[in-house]
């Protein structure tokens, strides 16, 4: 449904419709980590300051931070 791309750790945040977030090596293509992002599919993601911010189907907008994992 969306991307977004992270240049300092060289990683591509993807989602679909099976509500996984995935980071992906750029160089390699090789799943780093994976997580379930929301309750509904993802449609739309932003990374600010080691942030990820998600929003979709549902009426939530979610805030991962990066370094520590932590939502």
């Amino acid at each position: 449904y969306c991307i977004t791309y992270y240049a300092d750790k060289k990683l591509l945040f993807t989602s679909c419709w099976d509500k996984q977030i995935r980071a992906l090596n750029f160089d390699t293509g090789a799943v780093e980590s994976s997580f379930v992002g929301a309750r509904e599919p993802v449609l739309a993601m932003h990374l600010n300051d080691n942030k990820l911010y998600l929003a979709g189907e549902d009426p939530v907008i979610r805030c991962y931070d990066l370094e520590n994992g932590k939502s």
